[in-house]
């Protein structure tokens, strides 16, 4: 017999109850932090969390992935036009 959470109705022990989301939200804070700070780096580590994510089916993935590229994309672009010259 399953055991459920009498608060949200989650089956205890079924995959993904909990804490599932952290990709998500660990993608959105790289990318996040890649638009001012070391793009080269969090913005492929913000992509390759969304992808994950994303192959996992959790929810907001795909716009966790978009606003990687976008958040990597303007941190290269904000960077060259700062040091650039």
């Amino acid at each position: 017999m399953k055991a459920f959470c009498p608060e949200c109705g989650t089956t205890y022990g079924e995959p993904g109850g909990g804490s599932s989301a952290s990709l998500v939200w660990a993608a959105f804070a790289c990318a996040a932090v890649s638009v001012l700070f070391f793009p080269i780096v969090l913005g492929p580590a913000a992509i390759a969390l969304s992808a994950v994510a994303l192959h996992r089916k959790e929810p907001h993935a795909a716009l966790a992935l978009c606003l990687s590229i976008v958040g990597m994309t303007a941190g290269f672009i904000l960077g060259a036009l700062a040091y650039g010259g």
